[in-house]
C-alpha cells in the first residue's frame, strides 16, 4: 500500500510539472515587461505587439533578420533537446548543451540588438568590444570540442565561420577592407552573409545531433 501511495504521489507530481515550468518560464518574462514598460514610458502595447505593427510598416519589414532568429532558434533547440537524449556528460552531450546555449544568447542577441544598442549602452563599452567577447566565447568553445568536431562533417561549420566572418569584417569596417560601402548596401550584404551563416550553423548541428542520436 505505501509502495502504491509513493507511485502515485510521483505520477501527480510528473503530472502537474508543466504547470511548474510554465509559470517558471513566463512569470519572469511578464514582469520583465512591465519592468521595461515602467522604465521607458511606453505603452503597453508597445512591449507586447509585433514591431512592425507598432512602427507601421509593411510585416515583411526585417523578414531576414526574423527568418535569421529562427535559425538561431532551430539550432538551439536541436542541440539542447538532443543533449538531453544522448548520453548524460558525454563528449556529445557537452558539445551540444554548450552550442545550444551559446546559438540561444546569439539568437536573443539578434532579436532585441544586444551587442549594437543594449549591452554596450548597460556596460559602457564599444560595440566591437561586445562583438569581441562573443569570438572569444566561440573560439573557447571550438577550441573546448575540438575532438569532436574533428570527427564530424565539418564543412558546413567552416561555412558558417567563413561567413560570419565576411559578415563582422563588414559590420566593423576594418581598415583593410578600404572605402565602406554605403550605408544601405553594406548592411545588405552584411545581414546575407550572416544568414547565410546561420543557416550553415543550423545545418552543420542538424547533422551533429543526428549523428549524436545514432550512437546512443
Amino acid at each position: 500500500m505505501g509502495q502504491g501511495m509513493k507511485v502515485s504521489a510521483m505520477r501527480g507530481v510528473r503530472h502537474s510539472l508543466w504547470a511548474v515550468v510554465v509559470a517558471a518560464i513566463s512569470a519572469p518574462v511578464v514582469l520583465l515587461v512591465v519592468l521595461v514598460r515602467n522604465r521607458s514610458g511606453y505603452p503597453m502595447s508597445f512591449m507586447t505587439r509585433d514591431p512592425t505593427a507598432v512602427a507601421g510598416v509593411p510585416a515583411y519589414c526585417g523578414m531576414l533578420s526574423n527568418l535569421g532568429v529562427l535559425g538561431w532558434c532551430t539550432a538551439s533547440a536541436t542541440c539542447l533537446f538532443t543533449s538531453t537524449v544522448v548520453k548524460p556528460r558525454s563528449r556529445d552531450a557537452e558539445f551540444l548543451k554548450a552550442a545550444g546555449l551559446f546559438s540561444l544568447w546569439l539568437g536573443i542577441d539578434d532579436l532585441f540588438l544586444m551587442h549594437e544598442t543594449v549591452l554596450p549602452s548597460l556596460l559602457h563599452v564599444h560595440e566591437k568590444v561586445v562583438v569581441a567577447s562573443y569570438m572569444l566565447v566561440l573560439g573557447c568553445l571550438l577550441v573546448r570540442h575540438r575532438e569532436t568536431i574533428r570527427t564530424s562533417d565539418y564543412r558546413p561549420l567552416l561555412g558558417a565561420l567563413g561567413f560570419f566572418l565576411g559578415s563582422v569584417v563588414i559590420d566593423t569596417r576594418l581598415p583593410f577592407v578600404g572605402e565602406p560601402l554605403p550605408f544601405h548596401v553594406s548592411t545588405a550584404v552584411e545581414d546575407m552573409l550572416k544568414f547565410v551563416g546561420i543557416v550553415c550553423w543550423m545545418v552543420y548541428f542538424w547533422n551533429v545531433s543526428r549523428e549524436a542520436v545514432a550512437r546512443t
